[in-house]
């Protein structure tokens, strides 16, 4: 009987198995949606000039959307960008596994308002990530309001994130609270009351340094 060669067997095995191709300093593809709301009157989304929305529900996909990929510093790790379909999905290929990196989409708002709608995750491994408000909230308060070192940043679980996640999903309650996606300091500031007004989200931030 003829034996496959070691090298060729490994390859093929490893080929299925995005977790060991990480640990390898291998890649993935990632699939997902964008979601973004509009709030302060913003035009955004084509044809819905101003749309406010009282919850993250009401949120509506992002087509024509460009997303990309950085480390957390914003810097570029060479995946090409996409574009999302008309269903805010988009698709990318040759994702660095092993790490946590960050994917952004960004649009111009509509309107002719010079503002740029940016909605963010941070990812580390999973084949698909939706990109919305709850993700973008997290993901500017962990990488702008937290003392964790690059390494902790690095490695950082996606069920700590997601933990995170859940938790503002569940404390936010009003429009007021919902941030507006064409300033960062506005999402910052809306983490900030989150994190020190709900103790779920509290405790799941707290646990980001475990």
């Amino acid at each position: 009987m003829r034996r496959m060669p070691l090298a060729l067997a490994t390859a093929f095995l490893l080929s299925g198995c995005p977790a060991i191709m990480g640990l390898l300093g291998g890649s993935v593809s990632v699939t997902g949606t964008v979601k973004a709301e509009l709030t302060n009157g913003v035009a955004f989304l084509g044809s819905n000039d101003i749309y406010r929305i009282s919850s993250f529900a009401s949120e509506l996909p992002m087509s024509g959307g460009t997303v990309k990929v950085t480390d957390t510093t914003g810097a570029s790790v060479g995946v090409a960008s996409a574009t999302t379909d008309g269903n805010g999905n988009y698709s990318l290929s040759k994702v660095p596994s092993g790490k946590t990196l960050l994917i952004v989409a960004t649009q111009g708002a509509s309107g002719g308002s010079g503002n740029t709608v940016t909605v963010e995750a941070l990812w580390n491994g999973e084949s698909t990530r939706t990109l919305d408000t709850v993700s973008t909230m997290a993901a500017v308060g962990i990488l702008h309001d937290t003392a964790l070192s690059a390494s902790q940043l690095a490695s950082l679980g996606s069920d700590k994130i997601s933990a995170l996640e859940t938790a503002l999903d569940a404390a936010v309650g009003d429009t007021a609270s919902i941030p507006d996606l064409t300033s960062p300091s506005d999402v910052l500031s809306k983490f900030q009351a989150e994190a020190s007004g709900s103790t779920s989200v509290a405790s799941a931030y707290a646990a980001l340094s475990q």
